[in-house]
């Protein structure tokens, strides 16, 4: 991936021409079983920063009641003001991040993530187009790091193991990097992109 312009393209993509997705097995593994899965969303922050795309991921705070500690996209539970998922993400990432919905361009939806904590998380995919700095919650949030996209898209380097949740089984992954555990849905996620990436690259 070496411009702006072609960051874009596989993104649109991925939100709108995916042929395959780790998410879509997640979700036939959970989406019946019975349960009322709370709506929820993320933001997927995108960027192009001398010359290298990169996704910017967070720390989540220890002292956090629900998945404290791990490594997470921004975002949280829909509030019954939000008008979508996309408000929910935006508003949650301001929350979190400081950064002001109009610093965000909007790409896309990638397929509904579903979490055996009960959630279902809609992944809005954005690319960053303003330097507005990032202001963290330092109640929600520990710190704030970018992994280079060439790194995230390299399918190889994850990791996956079936696992059991209420009687349904399904893949969880894991994204080995430095000082970082990116496991579950967040690295459910990024594989959904490394998944497509060789298929866009195949497109004449």
């Amino acid at each position: 991936m070496n411009t702006a312009e072609e960051l874009t393209a596989f993104l649109h993509f991925a939100c709108h021409r995916p042929p395959v997705s780790a998410l879509r097995e997640r979700a036939q593994a959970l989406a019946d079983w019975g349960a009322d899965f709370v709506p929820s969303a993320v933001l997927l922050p995108f960027e192009w920063h001398d010359g290298e795309a990169c996704v910017w991921l967070t720390q989540r705070s220890e002292a956090l009641r629900r998945h404290s500690g791990q490594v997470a996209f921004p975002g949280g539970k829909a509030d019954p003001e939000d008008a979508d998922a996309v408000a929910t993400a935006l508003r949650e990432t301001e929350e979190e991040l400081g950064v002001s919905a109009d610093n965000w361009h909007i790409v896309g939806l990638l397929d509904d993530c579903f979490l055996p904590s009960g959630f279902v998380v809609k992944p809005v995919v954005a690319l960053r187009r303003g330097r507005q700095p990032w202001q963290p919650n330092p109640a929600e949030v520990a710190d704030v790091f970018a992994v280079p996209l060439a790194y995230a898209l390299d399918a190889s380097r994850y990791r996956s193991e079936r696992v059991e949740h209420g009687q349904r089984r399904f893949t969880v992954y894991n994204l080995p990097y430095p000082d970082r555990r990116i496991w579950g849905a967040t690295a459910g996620m990024l594989f959904h992109l490394a998944q497509n990436y060789s298929h866009w690259r195949r497109l004449p």
